[in-house]
């Protein structure tokens, strides 16, 4: 049997004796250390994630990532790095690590020598796995070009995530380098993937020019590269042609089936498409404005071209979005939700995000087997959607399953690493099973990538909250206030306030919550939790049955949510628990 032997500088790593040598002289090591090192040079020049890490070194273990972090300070040591130094070992901030170490190898049986970059270099008939699409540039002046450049993206990831035999990074991880000026080998090398398509757009005379270029990650080398230069209303050709060179560039072999779904745009009129793309654009900002946005535009698309079937999912998925972010109730968006994704699937069963957003409006109308059933088609029918996955765990989260909700959000956060929404997610399947040191960890992590993300202050607040440090709690609650005057967490708030015995505090947050909801929707759920803790129980008993008539989305999370411990042990709680379909 072959046996690898690396040297790097004076070391020589013999993986078979499984010891370091330094000039001759064995270098002491733990066994983990060992393996960590190990893996690290055998993905020489290749970003090895964290996850990645403590899933090889660790596995079947929980670890917290403090650990890890000891482990390579003790490694640099070992390898004699100064403090800071990355002579062997460079950290990619909030990814990873890569050995960076010029490394050659050899096979004792055969004492055949090799470099390690040449070892990487795909062979010819090597299928790349994973890739990356940047955000296409507008090379325009004109920044109301930047909704169709954004949709050129969009339309290329959504297109190529449909194939199960690659690994495609999701929009909210890849648009994170819009206004960062990085290769895209760096930038490839930080999202974990093989390969990274970067492109630009322009208007010339009339025409569109879309320029392409698929680089491999490993070397900076390119795999393809192309000028179009067409008429705007060719957009749906040059998409096609662009995902056709890319899976043809990256040797995939596709199914008839899969070829099929690849061209499939869903309608041919281009001001369907342009609207349809307005939509998108503002959808994606995140806002309450932008979503009646979003709104307007998949309304015009649908009026122009009623058979489109994405334009029903976008306007189902606003309205969705209209009452997980607490703008309107549930009774009056869902409804409208229901239609157009109902609608959508009407025109192509095998539209995978349309099954999604069913998904979670079952999941969010308490219907738990048919959320099961629409999450797993939907994931049949895309295999690389992160959102799906996220909403996945937490479909397990409330039924109170962490590890499938975990094993959920991992499949997230290997599609989306670089979302703060994933860690924060990490972070409450931790809260859940009471691991409140990883949970802060994974809400730190959110913060670094988004030092503005107020839910990472959110659910710190509830990991104070239910070790009983309310101190804490109001601190962090405040913070999340401050940036989203959220009617939620403003709940939360009071009911901190009110545990602690600061009931002036508390019924001061009520009446601001009565003020509030003279001028906006206030979900029944905000008073409820100031009432559980000022432990009004019939008061409490009252507002549960409304959310039960209201078909609450919050009524989801009776089962795991620990501000309604105070009422657990009283037979009403129990009864409603029944009532909505979950175990006690």
């Amino acid at each position: 049997m072959n046996s690898r032997v690396y040297s790097f500088g004076p070391f020589r790593l013999d993986a078979a004796a499984r010891k370091l040598f330094r000039d001759g002289t064995a270098v002491p090591l733990t066994a983990k250390l060992f393996d960590i090192l190990l893996l690290l040079v055998e993905k020489s020049g290749q970003l090895v994630t964290k996850e990645e890490l403590m899933r090889k070194i660790w596995p079947g273990l929980f670890v917290e990532a403090n650990n890890l972090t000891v482990s390579m300070s003790a490694l640099r040591r070992a390898l004699g790095e100064s403090r800071g130094g990355r002579e062997y070992i460079e950290t990619v901030p909030k990814r990873g690590y890569r050995f960076v170490g010029r490394v050659e190898g050899e096979v004792e049986e055969t004492g055949k020598s090799f470099l390690r970059e040449q070892r990487l270099t795909s062979g010819p008939g090597d299928a790349v796995s994973s890739l990356a699409v940047l955000p296409f540039m507008n090379l325009e002046a004109d920044k109301n070009l930047n909704y169709f450049v954004d949709g050129i993206t969009e339309t290329i990831i959504n297109s190529l995530s449909r194939l199960s035999q690659l690994r495609v990074m999701a929009r909210s991880s890849v648009f994170r380098f819009r206004l960062r000026d990085v290769e895209p080998k760096e930038a490839g090398a930080e999202l974990g993937v093989e390969a990274v398509l970067v492109g630009g757009v322009q208007k010339v005379q009339g025409l569109l020019i879309i320029g392409t270029e698929l680089v491999k990650v490993l070397d900076g080398s390119q795999l393809w590269g192309e000028r179009y230069e067409r008429k705007p209303s060719d957009i749906f050709s040059v998409q096609r042609e662009i995902t056709e060179e890319i899976t043809k560039s990256l040797r995939l072999k596709l199914t008839s089936e899969q070829k099929l779904r690849l061209a499939n745009y869903h309608t041919n009129n281009i001001e369907a498409y342009n609207l349809y793309l307005h939509g998108r654009y503002f959808w994606n900002k995140r806002t309450e404005k932008g979503i009646r946005k979003g709104i307007h535009y998949f309304e015009e698309a649908i009026k122009v071209d009623e058979s489109y079937a994405p334009a029903h999912v976008g306007l189902a998925a606003c309205y969705l979005s209209l009452t997980s972010w607490n703008i309107m109730p549930g009774k009056e968006t869902f409804p409208i939700a229901r239609k157009a994704a109902t609608r959508a699937l009407e025109l192509d069963d095998s539209f995978a995000e349309a099954y999604a957003v069913l998904g979670i409006l079952d999941l969010y109308s308490l219907n738990w087997q048919d959320a099961k059933r629409e999450f797993e088609q939907a994931l049949a029918l895309d295999p690389n959607s992160a959102q799906v996955y996220f909403w996945y765990s937490t479909f397990w989260m409330m039924m109170g399953r962490t590890d499938e909700a975990m094993a959920a959000v991992k499949r997230s956060q290997l599609i989306d690493p670089l979302s703060p929404l994933v860690c924060t997610q990490i972070a409450r399947i931790l809260l859940q099973s009471r691991q409140y040191k990883a949970a802060i960890e994974y809400c730190h992590q959110a913060m670094e990538l988004d030092e503005n993300f107020p839910w990472a202050h959110g659910i710190i607040g509830l990991i104070h909250s239910e070790k009983g440090a309310y101190e804490e709690a109001i601190d962090e609650f405040k913070k999340c206030i401050a940036m989203t005057d959220d009617t939620e967490t403003q709940g939360l708030l009071g009911y901190v306030y009110a545990r602690l015995g600061r009931v002036d505090e508390a019924l001061a947050l009520l009446e601001k919550l009565e003020r509030q909801s003279r001028e906006r929707y206030v979900p029944t759920f905000a008073p409820l939790f100031i009432y559980i803790g000022l432990k009004e129980k019939e008061k409490a008993f009252e507002l549960l049955e409304r959310m039960y008539e209201e078909r609450s989305y919050v009524l989801a999370s009776l089962k795991v949510f620990h501000v309604f411990d105070y009422l657990r042990e009283d037979p009403r709680f129990s009864y409603l628990l029944r009532r909505v379909g979950l175990p006690e």
